[in-house]
């Protein structure tokens, strides 16, 4: 009984995956990433090696973006953050880009004082 459990569940399974394969290829980017960011936080819940899920999706990688062991602690704090709210609100955001196109990037304005000067001096 137990052999065909198995069997059934596997069934299950690759239609599951087949079928949210097929959801997640018409879904926005914002509903993509938090979904790859909930698979983060399980994959690191499972004690996944981080190094292993940064392969994964570098490997994955439609743009061919490289993935750094490193990055993977960020998604899950992430994670871990929306379980509760999110760090950044659609007010706080929109403030800010609007803020951004209208007066340009401190660092911007910088890369531009740096160009129109023959002889830049350097503050420390």
């Amino acid at each position: 009984m137990t052999k065909e459990k198995n069997k059934v569940q596997k069934v299950i399974e690759k239609a599951a995956d087949k079928a949210t394969d097929s959801i997640e290829a018409i879904m926005s980017a914002t509903t993509k990433a938090g979904s790859v960011v909930n698979r983060v936080a399980a994959l690191d819940k499972a004690g996944v090696d981080h190094e292993v899920t940064a392969l994964l999706m570098t490997k994955n990688s439609a743009r061919g973006n490289k993935y750094e062991k490193e990055e993977i602690p960020t998604l899950v704090k992430l994670y871990e953050d929306c379980k509760t709210r999110v760090p950044i609100s659609a007010k706080s955001a929109r403030a800010i880009v609007k803020d951004q196109e209208k007066n340009g990037s401190q660092q911007k304005q910088e890369e531009e004082k740096i160009v129109g000067n023959a002889s830049p001096s350097l503050s420390v």
